[in-house]
């Protein structure tokens, strides 16, 4: 991270690929060892759950680490078409790892699934219990029914009282303050701890200002330097990643940006260009089309029913019109 340009947003540079490297708490990390203390590697069925960027997808991913692993995303399909796919994947020989017999379904944005598709869900999960574990993570356990919930080890990510709220607290400065120094930015303690409590325990959302920080080309984080960093570098970023992966596209605008469409979107208009040809003036020659996209995007607002799907629409949009 020698120079000012970004190749890939931090939060996916940086991921964490073992458990040891991922922040958690002492009551987190004692669960985990005692549910992957066996010959091959997962005991129960796991839900973490927890604000936005907290860890619940990194975890999530680490633990299928060894096994073959069929994701699936519950807010974007049917229930019918979800048990054909376990049972197809529960009823095939191992593959990719044929040393390990215990397979992985990824259930991610658990929440998403109806509470009737869960009741059909339900047979599914015992069924398949001698061969398949279950991993899920979800933003709001209450959606879950109770008889689901019995059926996993649910782990909170987020603290649940003031002392894990100074632990984990205490993992963020120090990483931060590391990653700060690697970068060449001098710091303020108090601005930075400051600037971890506004969206704590969202890691996720400090990693997106330490990366805007850096590509403003600011030499110290203080709370001037922090006040007029670009809010929308981090959008801007995604857009222009090298090579994005259009599921995590679609997680990081439903997540970080979901809750402004309109905003993201104006930003893009009037703020994109100049972005554009101060940070990559070889793509220069896309703008027009970018423009146009833009406005045709801005005309959808007026009559969309999911505002979301229109920001989705436009970045992916914008990546095909940039090659990437």
């Amino acid at each position: 991270m020698a120079n000012n340009t970004v190749s890939a947003l931090f939060t996916e540079q940086l991921r964490p690929q073992t458990l040891d490297q991922v922040l958690l708490v002492d009551r987190v990390r004692k669960q985990l060892q005692n549910e992957l203390n066996s010959e091959h590697g997962i005991i129960s069925n796991l839900l973490f759950y927890g604000t936005q960027g907290a860890g619940k997808t990194t975890l999530s991913r680490i633990i299928c680490k060894g096994h073959d692993t069929k994701v699936i995303n519950c807010s974007a399909v049917g229930i019918d078409a979800v048990r054909e796919d376990i049972q197809t994947f529960a009823s095939q020989m191992s593959l990719e790892h044929p040393d390990n017999p215990i397979k992985i379904v990824l259930l991610e944005e658990c929440d998403g699934f109806t509470t009737e598709a869960w009741k059909a869900m339900r047979a599914t999960v015992e069924r398949f219990s001698e061969n398949v574990r279950f991993v899920a993570n979800c933003n709001y356990i209450e959606k879950l029914p109770a008889p689901i919930q019995s059926r996993f080890t649910c782990i909170q990510l987020e603290p649940i009282n003031a002392e894990e709220k100074t632990q984990l607290m205490s993992q963020y400065i120090q990483r931060k303050s590391n990653l700060l120094s690697r970068l060449g930015i001098s710091f303020n303690e108090e601005v930075l701890e400051n600037m971890i409590l506004e969206t704590f325990p969202d890691y996720r959302s400090v990693l997106n200002k330490v990366q805007q920080l850096f590509i403003s080309g600011a030499k110290e984080l203080n709370s001037s330097t922090v006040a007029t960093a670009c809010d929308y570098t981090s959008l801007f970023n995604l857009i222009l990643s090298s090579q994005p992966n259009p599921y995590q596209t679609y997680l990081s605008v439903r997540d970080e940006f979901g809750d402004n469409v309109d905003g993201c979107i104006a930003q893009i208009a009037q703020k994109f260009p100049e972005y554009l040809q101060t940070n990559y003036p070889t793509l220069i020659g896309k703008l027009p089309l970018i423009i146009i996209a833009t406005a045709e995007h801005q005309d959808m607002l007026l009559r969309a029913i999911n505002r979301n799907l229109v920001l989705q629409s436009l970045i992916f949009k914008i990546q095909t019109i940039l090659g990437n």
